[in-house]
């Protein structure tokens, strides 16, 4: 949605509350699953070169017809945006985000994940909206997501394709495990958080070392018996 499209939310919002520090602060499986998602799509959009703000419960400042409504978004992807430093995001200048992930836990999920905040993405225009749950708590599924229908303002479910994960437009799509939300690439890759990432690379490294080590003793067996 351009940012000329955006319009002030109306009264049906006028009593909405602004986000808080204490109401987005989740469990520990919460905080785990949203920090491993968060560090993986930066990483990925930093690797790739592509200019996305990726947010991390960054304050989504959203016109409303009273006072403007700030969100916290647990996780939110602006495409355009870049990598940088940011207190909030003003949708009326900067434009939504195409992507917006709330992980559920037990003081947001039923009255804002998955009602008001819906709506709201919704009228103003954010194109994917994912909630996953961690611990399956409230979600025996571990995610629910929508994406907005063409006449835009109203979401309709956002379904699996045949592999059986949320494709976004972005160019990865999602799948839950265990207590994580894995992201894939455009070639189906699933991407390592950075975290796995390093545990990776100190494999890699580890094995080098052993073939270096190998290396050194068959060199000492050859000039072993090159000088007999």
């Amino acid at each position: 949605m351009t940012i000329a499209s955006i319009q002030p939310l109306g009264s049906a919002y006028a009593a909405v509350a602004d986000d808080t520090a204490e109401s987005v602060v989740g469990s520990a499986p919460h905080q785990t699953a949203l920090t491993a998602l968060f560090d993986t799509l930066d990483a990925y959009g930093l690797r790739q070169g592509l200019p996305w703000c990726v947010g991390y419960q960054l304050r989504l400042v959203l016109p409303r017809i009273t006072t403007d409504l700030s969100c916290c978004p647990d996780l939110l992807v602006h495409p355009t945006l870049g990598r940088g430093p940011r207190t909030h995001l003003p949708a009326a200048t900067e434009g939504v985000p195409a992507l917006v992930i709330e992980v559920a836990n037990a003081s947001t999920i039923h009255d804002r994940d998955l009602q008001t905040k819906r709506d709201i993405y919704a009228q103003v225009g954010i194109a994917e909206y994912l909630v996953f749950d961690p611990t399956r708590e409230f979600l025996p599924s571990g995610l629910v997501a929508w994406t907005l229908a063409a006449t835009g303002r109203y979401y309709q479910p956002w379904t699996t394709a045949t592999n059986g994960r949320w494709h976004s437009t972005l160019g990865v799509s999602f799948q839950p495990e265990d207590h994580l939300l894995r992201v894939y690439d455009l070639v189906g890759q699933r991407l390592r958080t950075p975290k796995e990432q390093a545990e990776y690379l100190d494999h890699l490294n580890q094995q080098l070392a052993e073939c270096d080590a190998q290396l050194a003793t068959l060199n000492d067996e050859l000039h072993a018996q090159s000088a007999q």
